[in-house]
């Protein structure tokens, strides 16, 4: 084997190890949804069949529930789901705006009602999904709430501050959570680390390398204690940002952002001394 070769087979075998913890490392972005199906007694349903839509996309996956009537689906996106409940001798439930979001297991049990399997029963409120898979204390900053806050500037990062337990310094930067220092923040888009290493110290943390333009932006999760491993190992804290998905439909937006000086001009001390002369004259 010539040297040249030689060089190349020992960067492709440091490469690899590498190129792996690094995608080990990744924030899992996607939520999942599980729970347990019973018939009004309150005994479990096996092979009872669900199906849920993703209606923005049309995307469908389907379960089985297991023989302790339990089911999952993982790996969902974020987003607004219909799931659909069937079983032999039982009503049909549907369950609209089941919400998923990001990095969050949310929990739907489900009752079935006796009846025909060409009856259907409608459930359009279901209230907020609770997470009993996990003890991880994380909060959710949703869509609506991303585009409809006031927001100084097109930058989403400071949406994390209005988490409870963070702590705003007197520079963004200084930001902290739960009185963690500021290496323990973990910034990731898409599961993506998107730490600006600079200023990642134990001071200053609190600085995406690439900004989080509003508009891109879908959702907003934070996390601060007890993470699992679905948070990628990088730190004590982590911000979770997820990009839009694209829909079946055409849309899109146009926003125009104007900044001027004279927009938030202070009067100078000249200016000052000048409209007193002229009041005193």
């Amino acid at each position: 084997m010539n040297s040249k070769l030689r060089t190349v087979v020992l960067s492709i075998a440091i490469f690899l190890p590498i190129s792996t913890a690094s995608m080990l490392a990744q924030a899992t972005t996607a939520g999942s949804l599980a729970g347990t199906v019973t018939d009004p007694s309150g005994s479990v349903i096996p092979n009872a069949t669900l199906t849920i839509l993703q209606p923005a996309t049309g995307s469908t996956t389907k379960q089985t529930t297991s023989s302790e009537g339990g089911y999952i689906f993982p790996n969902l996106q974020v987003g607004t789901y219909r799931l659909t409940i069937s079983a032999q001798g039982f009503a049909e439930a549907v369950y609209n705006n089941v919400v998923i979001s990001i990095g969050r297991s949310s929990n739907l049990n489900v009752a079935l009602k006796v009846g025909s399997s060409n009856q259907e029963v409608q459930v359009n409120s279901n209230g907020e999904l609770l997470e009993t898979t996990t003890n991880t204390l994380s909060t959710t900053i949703a869509p609506d709430a991303v585009q409809d806050l006031p927001l100084n500037g097109r930058d989403a990062l400071p949406f994390a501050q209005l988490t409870p337990g963070a702590q705003i310094g007197g520079d963004e930067r200084f930001t902290t959570f739960n009185a963690l220092p500021n290496a323990a923040l973990n910034i990731t888009v898409d599961g993506m680390n998107d730490n600006f290493q600079r200023y990642r110290t134990s001071t200053t943390g609190f600085y995406s390398a690439a900004p989080l333009r509003l508009g891109a932006i879908e959702e907003v999760s934070v996390a601060t204690n007890n993470l699992t491993a679905d948070a990628g190992a990088e730190g004590s804290v982590t911000l979770r940002f997820q990009i839009k998905r694209g829909t079946n439909k055409f849309h899109g937006n146009l926003f125009w952002q104007h900044q001027n000086s004279a927009l938030k001009r202070i009067p100078t001390r000249t200016t000052l001394s000048a409209k007193r002369s002229s009041l005193t004259t």
